[in-house]
């Protein structure tokens, strides 16, 4: 996957399909959408299922991403479905990612793997006491971190900075590093302290934010602009108590 370090302009965009409710339609138009700007895109299954991973992969997506990865087992079929036999499950047919025979299949077929960044998430209690086994699986790229599926598989869901969110976060971060892998968190958070926080701990990959997020902040700013404007007395009386 593409990573740029200058700047430039975001890393990857995280596409999601496990909780958005668009079709594959909307999903093609998104891929190549960021395509058109050079950004790499991550998508996120909406489940373990063979073809909807398939349908997913043949749109060309530079990163994919396995949400509530709870076992070895679990982690072994994700990323069989991610390689051709005889390394996997994978069905062939993939007309879009060669851009319908404009590219040399040969040279797909020997670059496939290395082009497609494989993603797990850790969500659960369960998935990191079974984290010594599936860090054996080296066909996983990185790992992300789900924190508010996490926080509540120890019965405190949304409190992700509490104290034992962040002991079990290092316990995990630890087994990853060991390993040499990607260590990812995803929240749709804007706060820099956040960000500050998990880089400490280890955290090499944020994907942060989100479109919801971006239009309410902007909108927020907008109306405040607006308001002092258009209403600068009324903004002077609130804020001397009147």
């Amino acid at each position: 996957m593409r990573t740029l370090t200058n700047g430039e302009h975001y890393n990857f965009l995280w596409i999601d399909t496990e909780h958005a409710a668009f079709s594959y339609n909307t999903l093609l138009e998104q891929l190549n959408t960021a395509r058109m700007t050079g950004t790499a895109s991550c998508v996120r299954v909406s489940m373990r299922d063979m073809n909807h991973v398939k349908r997913v992969l043949e749109m060309g997506p530079e990163g994919i991403i396995f949400p509530m990865i709870n076992t070895r087992e679990d982690a072994f079929y994700a990323m069989d479905m991610c390689f051709y036999p005889p390394c996997g499950i994978r069905g062939f047919g993939p007309l879009r990612v060669v851009r319908y025979g404009s590219r040399p299949l040969d040279e797909y077929l020997c670059n496939y793997d290395k082009e497609l960044t494989r993603f797990i998430q850790i969500e659960t209690v369960e998935a990191v006491k079974n984290l010594p086994e599936i860090v054996k699986e080296k066909r996983i790229d990185g790992f992300i971190f789900g924190p508010f599926d996490l926080s509540a598989s120890l019965g405190m869901i949304s409190k992700i900075f509490a104290p034992e969110m962040i002991s079990l976060m290092k316990t995990t971060i630890a087994i990853i590093k060991e390993e040499g892998k990607t260590v990812g968190i995803s929240s749709g958070t804007t706060c820099q302290k956040d960000f500050e926080l998990w880089t400490e701990l280890g955290i090499n990959m944020i994907s942060a934010g989100g479109d919801f997020v971006f239009l309410r902040e902007s909108a927020s700013r907008l109306l405040k602009k607006l308001t002092q404007t258009m209403y600068p007395n009324q903004n002077k009386s609130e804020s001397q108590g009147y």
